[in-house]
C-alpha cells in the first residue's frame, strides 16, 4: 500500500480476501496501484493520515478513527464480525465494545504494540504502520 500527500491511499498484490479494498475480492494479482475505495464502497477513500497493512487485511486512520478491510477469519478487523470486507469498515473502539474494558483506545494501538513485541522476540511479522508527513 501507499499513502499519497494528499491523503489517499493505494494498493497492489493479492487480493483474496479483498485486502487491496478496491470493492472485489477477486484472487487475482493487482500490478498496478489502484485507489482504495471510500467507506460503504462509495467513491475513494481520502484524507488518510496513516495506514498499516497485515497478510490479508489493511487498515487507516481518518480523523483519528481507525478502518479496516479485508480478511476477518480471526476477527482481525475489529469490527466484531468474522466476514471479509472489500471496502473500509469502521474498527470498533473498547468504548464500543471492541474490548472488556472501556476507555476510547483504538484498537490499532492493540496492533501495533503486538506486532512490536512479536518483532523483539524474532517472530516473523507481517505488519507496518506508515504516517503522512
Amino acid at each position: 500500500m501507499a499513502l499519497t500527500n494528499d491523503g489517499k491511499v493505494y494498493a497492489w498484490g493479492y487480493n483474496s480476501d479483498g485486502q487491496l479494498g478496491i470493492g472485489t475480492a477477486d484472487n487475482d494479482s493487482h500490478s498496478t496501484p489502484v485507489q482504495v475505495k471510500g467507506v460503504g464502497g462509495s467513491g475513494n477513500l481520502t484524507d488518510v493520515t496513516a495506514i498499516a497493512g497485515g497478510e490479508k487485511h489493511s487498515l487507516a486512520i481518518i480523523d483519528g478513527t481507525v478502518w479496516a478491510w479485508g480478511g476477518n477469519g480471526d476477527r482481525q478487523l475489529g469490527d466484531g464480525s468474522t466476514f471479509q470486507t472489500v471496502v473500509p469498515v469502521k474498527v470498533m473502539t473498547l468504548s464500543e465494545g471492541g474490548g472488556n474494558e472501556g476507555g476510547g483506545s483504538n484498537l490499532l494501538i492493540i496492533a501495533v504494540v503486538a506486532v512490536a513485541a512479536a518483532a523483539a522476540i524474532g517472530a516473523a511479522v507481517w505488519f507496518f504502520v506508515l504516517r503522512k508527513p
